[in-house]
């Protein structure tokens, strides 16, 4: 039995994501719905606030490092990254079928 063995599980485990509420989103002046958000934002456990543009979230998204989520009246509802003409934007995963064909 290798020595270290706890130490060799921790090495190959793999972070887990960052799961943040979304409070608010920051809008630009853009007639194109896609470029409509700038920033997104909210509250962090300890009470400090935080704030990203959305080029960062969708990084962060990607990279597995955050994940971001709406509350709703119905439960939370996850923001995705989602890519329209080659353009990546952030939209909410229940709203997927609206841009899908």
């Amino acid at each position: 039995m290798p020595k270290n063995t706890h130490q060799s599980r921790r090495s190959i485990s793999r972070p887990t994501a960052r799961r943040r509420a979304v409070t608010f989103v920051g809008k630009a002046y853009s007639h194109d719905p896609h470029e409509r958000i700038s920033s997104i934002g909210g509250v962090n456990y300890d009470r400090t606030s935080w704030r990203l543009t959305q080029e960062a979230a969708i990084e962060g998204i990607e990279s597995g490092k955050d994940e971001f989520y709406i509350a709703t009246d119905d439960g939370p509802v996850d923001l995705v990254v989602t890519t329209v003409d080659d353009q990546k934007y952030l939209q909410r995963a229940n709203d997927l079928s609206v841009t899908e064909p």
